[in-house]
């Protein structure tokens, strides 16, 4: 601490009217600015250091005051954010009283954050000092909003539930902690009971949308969608209410009056489409695709994911298959992204247009080659051949995937079974019967019908050696 700190700590509260120091000081002034002059930093916030306390024992606490500031901005100006940032973090927690204090605070925070990475603690701090020490300040809400976006970004979802269900419906901060609160409702999930954290959540955000009446709006507002989407998240991601309520609220919102802005709905129309999906609602669920933005967005992203996990579950899910071509439209553009390119392909190869979606695959980076994904795909794409090359290289394949798989998991079984079914149109029926026989010996049937269906398939055209 400075020596004015130190003084002001052990003295009451000075009026900070502007006041004279003396000569003395104001020669301490002028040697400092010849050294910052004479690019000699450090010696000159010495110099101020020495000017500011001289003031205070004088009583002239404002020219202290403005001294110790310029110190600071000194040690801002030569890159010592840190340092900066404690001074003056300490210069107006001491002067608390001084009509400057709150903005001399809120420079210590902006400091503060550009070395948080180096500090987190004492950034945390700052911001939550801030907020205790000024509650009233009008910058007050852009501090607590900071402090949001620090634990946010900290995965501290516990510890920001209660903030963000603070934040009031009127309030222009809802629409962004809407989001929040569904990232953190979402992230605390496996901390508790997740059926009680749902109607905390439901109970949070529905009455914002539905009002004392329950009903959709006539017209819907920015943050009734923003609690909509942030609601219909927390439903899907915890389930085990069903899809169909977050299906009914994102249709409601992405239909309703007045239309809504193209980045609610680069967001929403995805999420609603897998609803659909999830809900059993295909034709709603194709309706919805053909309005999908055309861009690389995180919501689309997961879409294409949602839409392959399907594929995978089931190659033979025809409507997912077509909504998966229509969110990867644009997949052959030359800079569309190896993620896009790779859910076009298995849409392609679930489609039967094999050739197609091995060109897709050919066209992949090394990186979106990586993992059984690729390999599984590679392997559906040679499927509608029937030359003994590509038959033998999908065997290859499906035996790398099912190494990589848990045994008697629904991807083992995908590739165990893809692989006999192969070895059976090979011509080598007795590999192909002793492995199944293997297979019904030490694993029970698939869980998914569609594979169960292909082991029955399997186990009479084999012959009934192969029951178990």
């Amino acid at each position: 601490m400075t020596r004015c700190v130190l003084v002001v700590l052990l003295t009451a509260a000075a009026a900070w009217a502007e006041d004279a120091a003396s000569v003395r000081v104001e020669i301490l002034v002028s040697d400092a600015e010849k050294l910052y002059r004479g690019k000699r930093p450090k010696q000159a916030v010495a110099k101020y250091d020495q000017a500011s306390a001289l003031a205070f024992t004088e009583g002239a606490s404002g020219r202290a005051f403005e001294l110790s500031r310029t110190a600071a901005a000194i040690l801002q100006s030569v890159g010592e954010e840190a340092e900066a940032g404690q001074r003056l973090r300490r210069l107006a927690i001491a002067n608390g009283t001084h009509p400057d204090a709150g903005a001399t605070h809120r420079a210590a925070i902006a400091c503060l954050a550009k070395s948080a990475d180096a500090d987190p603690q004492s950034y945390e701090e700052a911001l939550r000092e801030h907020i205790d020490n000024w509650p009233d300040a009008k910058s007050t809400p852009a501090i607590e909003g900071r402090l949001i976006s620090w634990l946010a970004s900290q995965r501290r979802w516990a510890e920001l539930l209660p903030m963000l269900e603070s934040v009031a419906v009127d309030d222009p901060r809802f629409p962004d902690a809407a989001g929040l609160y569904a990232d953190a409702v979402i992230g605390v999930r496996r901390q508790g009971d997740a059926a009680e954290l749902l109607r905390r959540a439901t109970g949070q955000l529905q009455p914002s949308i539905t009002g004392d009446d329950n009903r959709w709006p006539d017209e819907w507002t920015p943050h009734q969608r923003a609690a909509a989407l942030g609601l219909a998240r927390i439903h899907l991601a915890y389930g085990d209410a069903g899809p169909q309520y977050p299906y009914r609220l994102l249709a409601a919102a992405v239909s309703g009056r007045p239309a809504s802005d193209a980045q609610w709905r680069s967001v929403a129309v995805p999420l609603l489409v897998e609803a659909a999906v999830a809900a059993g609602h295909p034709e709603q669920a194709a309706a919805a695709a053909a309005d999908l933005p055309a861009d690389n967005s995180p919501a689309l992203r997961r879409l294409v994911g949602f839409l392959e996990a399907r594929l995978r579950e089931s190659s033979a899910d025809e409507s997912a298959a077509k909504l998966l071509l229509t969110a990867t439209r644009d997949a052959s553009r030359d800079d569309a992204p190896g993620w896009l390119r790779r859910g076009r392909a298995a849409a392609l190869a679930a489609s039967g247009e094999h050739e197609a979606a091995q060109e897709l695959l050919a066209s992949l980076d090394e990186e979106s080659r990586a993992g059984p994904d690729y390999d599984r795909l590679s392997a559906l794409a040679l499927a509608g051949k029937t030359d003994a090359d590509s038959r033998r290289r999908a065997v290859r394949l499906w035996r790398r995937v099912e190494s990589r798989q848990q045994p008697g998991s629904q991807g083992w079984h995908e590739a165990r079974l893809a692989r006999i079914e192969l070895l059976a149109q090979l011509g080598r029926r007795d590999e192909a019967r002793k492995l199944l026989s293997l297979t019904a010996a030490l694993y029970p049937p698939p869980k998914l019908a569609a594979q169960a269906e292909l082991r029955t398939r399997l186990q009479r055209e084999l012959g009934q050696g192969a029951k178990k």
